[in-house]
């Protein structure tokens, strides 16, 4: 199998914009360490502080993560919050759920955080909430499956923000895995929808983002 490049953009352009994205922040360098030491996949530096200006700029105040990992988006749209606020951590994994309760901590976020194991689609089916943001980074080949539901929990003006959408360059590749399919029809089908304005941004492995209109 062809191995793909990580790296969409130039490497050196990915470093610089990586310099002059600040980040004073001792618990992201905590959190980095940990992901790399556990061999947990995360958004990184860039998207996380691209996530925040998002909630910041739509000062969201009630968020909903399909496949948290140990907390680290959530902790970034988290920072964004003054007096109230939550995101709804979902992910299988309890040894997650813990870490990502503990980092919480640290930040004297606890208040911020409500983690639930189990199916992030079915957790979002039966909430009965409507959300401001709800991020997306569950296996690629459910990304489809996600769209309807999404857009019936978003608030008006609320955004649907999906991870890994160009999937290592995979979407322009004639690729059969499941993942990479999954991940061509959801750009596909969000192309198309007209409920939504998306946009794909080529940050990292690619993040769509999708304003509903209505």
């Amino acid at each position: 199998m062809k191995k793909y490049n990580f790296n969409l953009t130039n490497p050196l352009i990915e470093d610089y914009i990586l310099e002059k994205t600040r980040i004073d922040d001792k618990l992201v360098d905590e959190m980095h360490n940990y992901a790399e030491i556990n061999e947990v996949p995360i958004v990184g530096p860039i998207v996380g502080k691209y996530l925040y200006q998002l909630a910041k700029i739509g000062k969201a105040e009630k968020i909903f993560e399909m496949g948290s990992g140990f907390g680290y988006s959530a902790y970034w749209f988290a920072k964004t919050f003054k007096d109230k606020g939550k995101v709804i951590c979902t992910d299988f994994s309890g040894e997650h759920k813990e870490a990502a309760k503990s980092f919480f901590k640290k930040a004297g976020f606890e208040n911020y955080l409500e983690f639930v194991c189990g199916n992030s689609i079915e957790i979002l089916k039966d909430s009965g909430d409507k959300y401001d943001i709800i991020f997306i980074d569950i296996d690629k080949e459910e990304y489809p499956d996600v769209i309807d539901i999404t857009y019936d929990k978003l608030n008006k003006n609320g955004l649907m923000i999906a991870d890994n959408t160009l999937w290592y360059g995979r979407v322009i590749e004639g690729d059969e895995l499941p993942s990479t399919k999954g991940i061509k029809k959801f750009n596909n089908m969000l192309s198309l929808d007209k409920r939504f304005i998306t946009t794909i941004i080529p940050l990292r492995d690619g993040i769509t983002l999708s304003y509903k209109k209505d």
